[in-house]
C-alpha cells in the first residue's frame, strides 16, 4: 500500500531532507560556498520497513550506497547510514561564479544555486501536502533550516525569506507551502 503510494515521491526523489541545517554564504564576487549538515531519508527503505520487507540484502544495499556517494564527490565530507533508512551527511562545496550546483544531484535536486547573465538563484524543494502527509504516514519528518548569508553590496532583489536580519536570510521548512528561494543581483 505505501510503496503505491509513494510513487508520486519516488518520481521526483528517493531522498528527502530531515533535521537538517544548511548555510550558504554568497560573496562580493559572486562565488559561494555551501553546507548542508543532516539526514537524508531514503523514502523506499522507510516504505519497505513500514510494511515489514526491508531485507537483509536490502540493508547491505544500503551500506553499500554509503560508500557510492561518499566517492561520488570531494564535497562529500560524511555519508554514514544510521539505519532505518536515513543516513547522515555533511556537504561542503565551495563554488565559483557562475557555477551552478544542485544538492544532491541535478536528478535529486533538494536544493540548487544557478545563475544567468546578471542573477544568481537559490531555490530549494516543495513539497505538496499530500506527499507531507505520505512521510508523516512513514515517520519522516522533513524539518531543518535553510540560512543564506549575503556580502555587503549585494543587492538581493526577491525573496521569500521567513526572516531577514541584516545580510542574512532564514527559510525555517517545516511545512509543505515552504520552497524558499531567493536572487541576487551580481
Amino acid at each position: 500500500v505505501f510503496i503505491l503510494l509513494l510513487l508520486s515521491l519516488s518520481q521526483s526523489s528517493c531522498f528527502v531532507p530531515e533535521d537538517f541545517n544548511v548555510n550558504i554564504d554568497i560573496r562580493k564576487d559572486g562565488g559561494y560556498t555551501f553546507k548542508y549538515d543532516g539526514k537524508l531519508v531514503y523514502v523506499m527503505a522507510l516504505a519497505a520497513i513500514q510494511e515489514g520487507k526491508l531485507s537483509k540484502k536490502d540493508k547491505e544495499e544500503l551500506k553499500k550506497m554509503e560508500k557510492e556517494m561518499e566517492k561520488s564527490s570531494d564535497d562529500v565530507k560524511k555519508f554514514d547510514y544510521i539505519g532505518n533508512g536515513r543516513y547522515q551527511i555533511l556537504v561542503n562545496k565551495k563554488g565559483v561564479k557562475g557555477e551552478d550546483y544542485h544538492f544532491l544531484s541535478s536528478e535529486i535536486n533538494i536544493i540548487s544555486i544557478e545563475y544567468d547573465d546578471e542573477t544568481m538563484q537559490v531555490k530549494a524543494f516543495k513539497i505538496n501536502e499530500k506527499d507531507i502527509e505520505q512521510l508523516r504516514q512513514l515517520k519522516a519528518k522533513v524539518e531543518g533550516v535553510l540560512s543564506v548569508s549575503v556580502d555587503k553590496g549585494l543587492k538581493v532583489s526577491e525573496h521569500n525569506a521567513d526572516k531577514v536580519s541584516g545580510g542574512l536570510y532564514q527559510w525555517r521548512i517545516n511545512k509543505p507551502d515552504t520552497a524558499p528561494k531567493l536572487i541576487v543581483r551580481l
